[in-house]
């Protein structure tokens, strides 16, 4: 089954239990924490953390950003040793998952960067360690995509991560998932459920029944359907500026309709 993951902003405790037990409700498998999402999210605190864990019960879904700073992916050895301690406190507050993605400034020929592997790799076999799962953010879409996606693709399946998340376009292009279906069905079925793809970027309950069609299923694929959805806006009541559990629900809706 296509799976749903929730973006939670996690600014108080108060809200962030709320949006928890709204995203848990209506049926979502996992949620994101970050904190500062004005800034595309940052770490969240240990309280926080622990408050989402009991929000969201026994189910295991608890991923948790650790992003130490606003900016690029691009890390300092400091900032390095502060992410891995972050992870720790993540474990220990009783996360499920860790979310990060790290770059170096190294460039191909189109001038953009690639993945930092030896920082990379030592985060991740930390968090496994520790039990968790790894997903590579959204710096994924910061690399040369729309050129080496399958290389890019190995390079993550190689170190061991678990989960990428992608729009399937670059970060400053502001494209949609649902405007880049056919490249999204290709990275899915290059994966081959090697890892998990989880699709962000504007989804919705108006856009995911568009944006599934496009995409291999079960029925068609099972090896390939391996991928999972990834909300914050299209779930967010506009009055409130909390979760919606109908929002939630009306997506889940649309995934169950599948074959």
């Amino acid at each position: 089954m296509i799976s749903l993951e929730i973006c939670i902003d996690a600014n108080t405790a108060t809200n962030t239990r709320l949006d928890v037990q709204m995203a848990y409700i209506g049926g979502a498998a996992t949620v994101e924490l970050c904190t500062d999402l004005a800034v595309q999210g940052l770490t969240p605190s240990l309280e926080m953390i622990a408050v989402a864990r009991a929000a969201f019960g026994q189910r295991r879904g608890v991923m948790v950003m650790i992003r130490p700073r606003a900016g690029d992916f691009v890390y300092s050895p400091t900032e390095v040793a502060l992410m891995r301690e972050q992870i720790g406190m993540a474990a220990h507050a009783g996360a499920d998952g860790v979310v990060f993605g790290l770059l170096t400034p190294q460039a191909y020929a189109c001038g953009t960067y690639a993945i930092d592997l030896p920082h990379l790799t030592m985060l991740t076999a930390y968090a496994k360690n520790l039990g968790l799962k790894v997903t590579f953010h959204r710096a994924f879409d910061e690399l040369p995509i729309q050129t080496q996606p399958h290389a890019l693709l190995d390079q993550l399946i190689d170190v061991g991560i678990d989960r990428v998340l992608t729009c399937g376009a670059a970060l400053a292009s502001g494209k949609r998932a649902v405007e880049c279906g056919a490249w999204l069905a290709d990275l899915i079925d290059y994966a081959q459920g090697r890892i998990e793809v989880v699709i962000a970027g504007g989804v919705a309950a108006a856009t995911v029944p568009t944006l599934l069609v496009q995409l291999p299923t079960e029925a068609s694929a099972p090896l390939a359907a391996r991928f999972g959805l990834h909300s914050h806006s299209g779930v967010i009541d506009p009055f409130t500026q909390r979760v919606s559990l109908a929002k939630v629900q009306q997506i889940m809706t649309c995934i169950n309709k599948m074959p």
